[in-house]
């Protein structure tokens, strides 16, 4: 999706400057190069705010993964490992 972002904002911007060289004044020329610059601008920031979504949301599942690994509680009876989530142990019933 960020690829097709980038690549339209790139194809929008040529357009436009092809249009701006047909257009036949100074003053269409410009108009039309401007449109295209602030469209390209608008797609490319797009496709970062999503890049940057991407990063995000990755570090959080990573964040929370680690934290999910990390949580474990050893059963002082059997010696079974499991999530501290739980009140008591789900191998031999030992609660805290």
């Amino acid at each position: 999706m960020n690829t097709a972002l980038y690549l339209i904002g790139a194809i929008v911007f040529i357009i436009n400057l092809i249009i701006g060289f047909t257009a036949g004044s100074f003053g269409g020329f410009v108009t039309s190069v401007a449109n295209g610059i602030l469209s390209a601008i608008i797609l490319f920031a797009l496709a970062k705010i999503l890049d940057n979504q991407d990063t995000i949301i990755y570090m959080l599942a990573s964040e929370k993964h680690e934290k999910y690994e990390n949580e474990k509680k050893t059963c002082p009876k059997c010696g079974y490992e499991y999530d501290s989530d739980f009140s008591s142990c789900p191998h031999c019933g030992y609660r805290d």
